[in-house]
């Protein structure tokens, strides 16, 4: 497997099909963590929605430049986090197009190749460090449970991708 940098796809000629589908992927990709970011992941999402719609934090904010309320802010997340969002962008294309065959096939097993793939891109997106099931039963759910994390991604991304595509037509 090749991994393609930035700088591939920036001297790649942009009239052609890898470009063109690279540069749909990176826009569709930067969108949904745009809308993660917009959603409460924890204690001090929480928190900080609460002070903004009761106009705590605009009335914070005209008393002092910096009350410290950003490290708290992600401190709170980080003690008490209400679910894992992704953190970065598919880099790869053919992490991309593996994803897209993979979830495309229903399966009842997943072999370990399969695993070890799934779990680098899982803890790629999500900045994670997370590991493969030592115990099939002991941490099948847990490793079901992040790879329906990744899913939900994707399928996110295409979703994103295709209305793109439409508004394009």
């Amino acid at each position: 497997m090749t991994l393609k940098d930035d700088n591939y796809y920036k001297n790649l000629d942009k009239r052609t099909r890898e470009y063109k589908d690279y540069i749909s992927l990176k826009k569709a990709q930067e969108k949904v963590l745009k809308d993660e970011d917009s959603k409460i992941n924890g204690l001090g999402d929480a928190i900080a929605k609460v002070t903004e719609v009761t106009g705590i934090a605009k009335v914070v904010k005209t008393i002092s430049k910096d009350c410290g309320c950003d490290e708290r802010h992600e401190k709170a997340n980080s003690f008490l986090s209400i679910r894992t969002r992704a953190v970065k962008c598919i880099d790869d294309i053919e992490d991309f197009n593996y994803l897209k065959s993979f979830f495309s096939t229903k399966r009842s097993r997943i072999n370990a190749i399969d695993q070890v793939r799934l779990i680098g891109i899982y803890n790629d997106v999500f900045g994670k460090n997370a590991m493969i099931p030592s115990c099939a039963t002991c941490s099948a759910r847990g490793f079901m449970k992040n790879v329906n994390k990744l899913k939900n991604y994707y399928n996110a991304v295409v979703k994103v991708m295709s209305k793109e595509d439409k508004d394009e037509i």
